[in-house]
C-alpha cells in the first residue's frame, strides 16, 4: 500500500532478539518482559517482533509517515470497523473514478515526468572502451 524503501526481514530482528543463544548472542540476549528500545523505528519491524516475543518496544523515528506506519502496525484494531473503513473508502474511490476522468490525468502525468526524467536525469549510454 506504500512504497516504504526501509524495510527489513522480520527474521533479521528475530534472530537479535529471540532466546536462542550463539556465540555471538552470548553477551546480549533479550528476554520476554525485557525493553527494546528502537531509536529510527521506520515501519515498525523491531517493534512487532518485539511485541510477539513478549517484550516492551518503544519506537522512535522523524518521519510523521514512518510513526504512522508503526502505530497502525502494533496497535490493536477492530476488525469489523476496518472492514466497514475499507468498503466505505472503496465505494467512495469507484465514485470517485467514474465522475472524474483520472485516465487522462495520470496519461499526462506519466507524460510529463518521463519529458522531466529525460531532460534532468538521462540514461547513460553503455560505453564500450
Amino acid at each position: 500500500m506504500h512504497p516504504y524503501k526501509g524495510k527489513f526481514i522480520p527474521q533479521l530482528v528475530e534472530y537479535f532478539l529471540d532466546s536462542h543463544t550463539d556465540e555471538f548472542k552470548r553477551q546480549a540476549y533479550f528476554r520476554s518482559g525485557d525493553i527494546v528500545l528502537d531509536p529510527f523505528c521506520g515501519s515498525g519491524t523491531t517493534l512487532v517482533q518485539a511485541n510477539e516475543l513478549g517484550m516492551h518496544a518503544l519506537g522512535i523515528d522523524i518521519s510523521f509517515f514512518n510513526a504512522l506506519i508503526s502505530n497502525v502496525k502494533v496497535k490493536k484494531h477492530n476488525l469489523a470497523g476496518v472492514s466497514k473503513a475499507i468498503y466505505d473508502l472503496t465505494a467512495k474511490l469507484k465514485t470517485f473514478v467514474k465522475n472524474k476522468n483520472n485516465i487522462s490525468f495520470e496519461t499526462e502525468l506519466l507524460c510529463e515526468l518521463t519529458r522531466f526524467n529525460n531532460r534532468y536525469f538521462p540514461s547513460p549510454e553503455l560505453k564500450e572502451e
